[in-house]
């Protein structure tokens, strides 16, 4: 038992000076110098399903863009029953003079439903340069500049932008699903970035011109994938260019109502990142050190090492915690949640490698090895 205690007591200390420099990372990365540019027109393209808590402030702040250029707003859904329609029609009526399009269109063009809704989607684009960001994605006034600014940086082919999580009402499941995305994958990804061990693309903003989409395939070069946004990721860089990030971080909104709702998703998440990067998936044991303080401090049955190690913890994550909350000007949650939080998180880490399909829009996906969708 000991050696057992022993391990968890190292891990969890390896963890907590792996949250320290997290916290370095996402200050360094978040505070770096903004990139002038020529601002160039664009076609922004949000596919749709549903009318999810909060969709009209997102999509309002799409219309609200301060971008000097012709901005282009095109949406998609599968029906025209659908609920966002509605949300759509609303945005028209307040952004009269605004370019939007609604695209509704039921082909599909492979597994991955989104990705058969920009397919529907870019064939109404009028600019070269696309913007695609998630439906559950809010931005702020100036994000479209500086993403365009970031892709004008010679060299690069793609951009994309990090993240915080914010509640969309007062659900417990939904702040604990807004802490997650802060607090334990913002830290990560900003970390892995800054050290060279990740290059992602994300969902909360990719954005490429209409050539670099051709040479790596289009999006039917990813129509079965479940990682759609890396996968483009990793056809851009095979073409030579890199991936951009600016320095800001957007918002993922959660409505997530039940426990059952944020299992599916955390698990189809983890188990993308378990499908993208399985040596990274793995290694995300460490950032889960204050469940691993408590667990070895118990093993340990309280000896003085191991309340020093578990003290370190809960401070090094108060730390992390306020030191995101102030670079990114977010809270995604009060302190005392983050142990049930951290507990929850190392059950869906260890649940993923159990899953062998996921839910996705109210579908159910079995996977490949290679983490495309089979039915």
């Amino acid at each position: 038992m000991m050696l057992v205690a022993s391990v968890l007591l190292t891990l969890a200390a390896l963890g907590s000076l792996a949250a320290l420099a997290s916290v370095w990372a996402v200050t360094r990365r978040l505070a770096a110098p903004e990139t002038s540019a020529v601002a160039m027109p664009v076609t922004l393209l949000r596919p749709l399903h549903g009318a999810e808590p909060g969709l009209g402030e997102r999509l309002a702040a799409l219309a609200s863009q301060s971008y000097p250029a012709p901005v282009q707003l095109v949406f998609g859904v599968h029906r025209s029953d659908d609920s966002a329609v509605a949300v759509v029609e609303r945005l028209r009526a307040a952004h009269p003079a605004a370019d939007i399009a609604l695209v509704v269109d039921g082909t599909r063009h492979g597994r991955n439903n989104k990705v058969s809704n920009l397919i529907n989607m870019v064939a109404v684009a009028k600019h070269d340069l696309l913007v695609v960001t998630d439906s559950d994605v809010l931005v702020r006034n100036d994000w479209l500049s500086r993403v365009v600014a970031e892709l004008q940086r010679p060299g690069v082919g793609v951009v994309t932008a990090l993240y915080t999580g914010e509640a969309a009402g007062p659900s417990p499941w939904a702040q604990l699903a807004a802490m997650a995305v802060s607090y334990q994958f913002l830290p990560g990804v900003a970390l892995a970035v800054e050290l060279g061990l990740a290059h992602p693309c994300m969902g909360s903003t990719v954005a490429l011109t209409r050539h670099t989409l051709a040479r790596i395939g289009g999006f039917d070069a990813v129509a079965d994938a479940l990682a759609d946004d890396y996968e483009i990721g990793v056809r851009v860089r095979a073409l030579g260019l890199s991936i951009a990030m600016p320095p800001l971080a957007v918002v993922h909104v959660h409505g997530e109502t039940r426990f059952r709702a944020l299992w599916r998703q955390e698990i189809r998440w983890a188990r993308t990142i378990r499908t993208v990067d399985a040596g990274g998936h793995f290694a995300q044991l460490v950032t889960y050190f204050l469940p691993l303080a408590v667990i070895g401090a118990a093993v340990a049955l309280a000896s003085p090492v191991s309340l020093v190690v578990l003290a370190a913890a809960f401070g090094v994550r108060a730390l992390q915690k306020y030191r995101i909350d102030a670079a990114t000007a977010t809270d995604s949650g009060p302190f005392w949640l983050l142990p049930l939080r951290d507990f929850l998180s190392l059950g869906v880490w260890a649940g993923s490698y159990f899953v062998r399909s996921v839910d996705w829009r109210g579908a159910r996906h079995r996977l490949s090895a290679g983490g495309d969708m089979l039915d």
